[in-house]
């Protein structure tokens, strides 16, 4: 039997990277606005799941020291907090 080994499984945040990856640049292009990030048709739930995985760090394009999102009327919206936005 060959067995494929790994000393560590990668982060679920790293497997989905690029999902974000647009957005991201887009809240960067716009600091201190708040962004309403875009999710297809059929993911009409999850809204605040998104939102806690941005907050928690979870989302690789999405860090939490430099982005806060915040659920508004069943969409995630997000902005960059540069240091001259306050």
């Amino acid at each position: 039997m060959n067995v494929e080994w790994l000393e560590e499984l990668p982060r679920r945040s790293n497997v989905r990277s690029t999902r974000y990856a647009e957005f991201a640049a887009e809240l960067r292009n716009n600091p201190g606005q708040w962004g309403k990030l875009p999710r297809p048709e059929y993911q009409l739930s999850g809204a605040s799941a998104i939102t806690s995985n941005i907050n928690r760090d979870k989302v690789k394009d999405l860090p939490a020291a430099e982005f806060e999102a915040r659920t508004y009327k069943g969409e995630t919206w997000a902005r960059y907090m540069a240091a001259d936005a306050a």
